[in-house]
């Protein structure tokens, strides 16, 4: 009854009927079950279920029925509701996906450990119809980890693939269509995971609401804004101690050894990210401090920039959508202590470059 709460009158329903006379016969396909007792009082904003059942008779042809209400509404004494269904015998086919990171060998499975900057490819090789055989398919990523741009090469085919550009869980979805024309009823799922087998990762996205498409790529296509991570021994943009667009691969602790040495994965020049810094081993005793420096906005004004920290592939600490207001501004946002792994936060926004300390 959706009559006025305060104002509006009891619907009184006498009856519910299929539809059957000289002019219109429902299809034997459809019964009532479960019905109320009638008269059924319903005050208003009140509602009481009932039960069609359909049980197709024809294979896969549509079968028609109309189902009658009557009550003491005056506008509508019998409202007609009209019911369209159709059915098959044919065995339903099924959905198996398989994923393998692209190039490696490894066998597909549905649940998966990548790396950042890996391709993922997906089959549904696997897939079955138990008469007949699988000719449809259609893909999709159910999920993804917030800040990430990914998406699938292809919606339809036997074989998909995407790019696994920032860490966290993506979930890939598998539908398959029979040589009947029948879809599975059920999707099936694969579980994507990745991470870093590194000691830290660093990440940076960001958003700039004044850049109407940060998918687009090209030069100025974007606000360019860079990560950096230092040594406690260094300033920013020192071209030994500061890994960041500049000194992507720097150096540090045992001369030589690029096990200790920090590397900047990625730089992003035109918008939205992600990115990456990771080090693989650290030096008990250092702190590494991590920085976000808006180094050209295009024209493009304002961002928001987002930076997660993980240990030992654990996401030990988030700082959010940080409003960047202008070209050169600098966002100092937390240190890393070793041995102690312990995270401070810093959280300070500058006109220009942090001093050293």
């Amino acid at each position: 009854n959706c009559s006025d709460l305060e104002f509006g009158e009891n619907l009184i329903v006498d009856s519910i009927s299929l539809l059957n006379d000289a002019d219109y016969q429902s299809s034997d396909a459809y019964a009532l079950a479960v019905l109320p007792q009638f008269p059924l009082d319903l005050a208003p904003g009140a509602e009481h279920a009932f039960l069609v059942e359909f049980t197709p008779t024809v294979d896969r042809q549509i079968e028609e029925a109309v189902l009658l209400v009557a009550s003491n509404d005056r506008y509508q004494p019998v409202a007609r509701v009209e019911m369209r269904g159709s059915g098959t015998d044919d065995v339903c086919p099924v959905p198996i996906v398989g994923c393998t990171v692209a190039d490696s060998g490894e066998a597909p499975t549905d649940e998966l450990v990548v790396a950042p900057l890996d391709t993922v490819l997906c089959s549904a090789y696997g897939s079955t119809d138990g008469d007949g055989e699988v000719v449809g398919y259609r893909w999709a990523l159910l999920d993804r980890p917030e800040g990430s741009a990914a998406e699938m090469d292809r919606a339809v085919g036997v074989e998909t693939s995407f790019f696994v550009d920032i860490a966290g869980q993506y979930v890939v979805s598998l539908e398959v269509a029979d040589d009947d024309g029948c879809w599975s009823p059920e999707p099936a799922t694969a579980v994507i995971t990745t991470g870093c087998a590194c000691v830290m990762h660093v990440q940076l996205v960001w958003t700039t609401p004044g850049d109407p498409d940060e998918l687009d790529t090209g030069e100025g296509a974007g606000a360019d804004i860079d990560l950096h991570m230092r040594r406690d021994d260094g300033c920013w943009g020192d071209l030994e101690l500061d890994c960041y667009a500049d000194n992507p691969a720097p150096d540090w602790g045992v001369v030589g050894d690029p096990t200790d040495d920090p590397r900047l994965d990625v730089d992003d020049e035109d918008g939205a990210g992600p990115e990456n810094v990771n080090l693989d081993e650290v030096e008990n005793g250092r702190t590494y401090s991590v920085a976000v420096h808006y180094d050209d906005d295009h024209g493009f004004g304002e961002s928001f920039a987002t930076v997660r920290i993980w240990l030992f592939g654990e996401l030990v600490y988030e700082a959010r959508d940080q409003l960047l207001p202008a070209l050169g501004s600098w966002w100092e946002v937390a240190s890393v202590a070793w041995p102690s792994s312990t995270v401070t936060p810093v959280d300070l926004v500058h006109d220009g470059r942090p001093s050293c300390d």
